[in-house]
């Protein structure tokens, strides 16, 4: 009789281990990186920063603007978005565990910044004429 149950139940204490083996512990973050005009940039540098331990994950978009930043500990980031020639965003997320939570960026261009330098030269500062050596 023992060994009926324990055949009956051996099963299931396996499937349960098994399952629970693939879970994870973390949370992800994906979304896309647009510009104003609603096209996607590639290459943009995306930065996850969690607020509370520091850690810093990166990925960069793909030819798509996508990006996924995976197997991050739950918790509380401040997410950074950068691309050439783009002003950065920077937004809250919050990963929970098991999630994917999606954030999605749209970067507006630059202000140019122009800048003049004016260089005079003044020749008058030294007279070679006027060398005079004193003793």
């Amino acid at each position: 009789m023992k060994s009926i149950r324990f055949a009956t139940f051996l099963p299931l204490v396996l499937l349960v281990a098994l399952t629970s083996f693939g879970q994870s512990f973390r949370g992800a973050l994906r979304g896309e990186v647009k510009d104003a005009s609603g096209a996607s940039i590639a290459g943009a540098t995306i930065s996850a920063r969690n607020v509370q331990t520091a850690l810093i994950r990166t990925d960069t978009t793909s030819a798509d603007g996508s990006y996924v930043i995976s197997e991050l500990p739950s918790g509380s980031y401040e997410v950074t978005a950068t691309g050439a020639n783009l002003q950065p965003v920077r937004l809250a997320a919050k990963v929970d565990v098991g999630a994917d939570t999606a954030l999605d960026f749209t970067l507006g261009k630059v202000a140019q910044v122009e800048q003049t330098v004016e260089v005079q030269a003044n020749s008058s500062l030294l007279d070679p004429t006027q060398a005079h050596s004193r003793r």
